[in-house]
């Protein structure tokens, strides 16, 4: 079994991937969006920490060993971007999965494809239209476990 693969296959402890509402803007314009997260528990967080922390050690590794005038940069950067990765990890409690509305700028509805990562109080979304960028703001008292919201 390979390292990719065994990655792959750690389980993925998250609680109840979540639904809510927020608001998209685009200047002066707004408009309504429904977003879903997911919440990861703290050994969910600590398992894909543990996984980016590895990957990147493995990496500085291979470059250590297969290049050896690269290996006096590229190692140490890669086990510093390893703990750094790692830290990262451990705060993201809220991983933003999409988030779906009308873009305030050209008015077409569609699903706004965010980058995988932390949830932040204002995220910036492009629009698959018109290319613009929109900010995403969730109202955190909106969020409540999908399970509840589609029964």
């Amino acid at each position: 079994m390979s390292i990719l693969n065994f990655v792959s296959v750690l389980p993925e402890h998250a609680i109840e991937p979540a639904v809510g509402d927020g608001d998209l803007r685009y200047g002066h314009a707004h408009a309504h969006a429904s977003v879903r997260v997911t919440v990861y528990d703290s050994h969910a967080r600590l398992l894909r920490g543990l996984r980016d922390l590895l990957l990147c050690w493995l990496a500085a590794a291979v470059a250590a060993i297969a290049l050896p005038f690269a290996n006096m940069v590229l190692a140490p950067a890669l086990l510093v971007a390893g703990v750094m990765l790692f830290g990262r990890e451990l705060r993201t409690a809220v991983g933003l999965r999409g988030v779906r509305g009308v873009c305030p700028a050209c008015h077409v509805e569609q699903d706004f494809r965010p980058v995988p990562g932390r949830l932040r109080a204002h995220t910036s979304l492009r629009c698959a239209s018109c290319h613009r960028a929109v900010e995403f703001t969730l109202e955190p008292t909106s969020l409540k476990p999908e399970a509840l919201a589609h029964g």
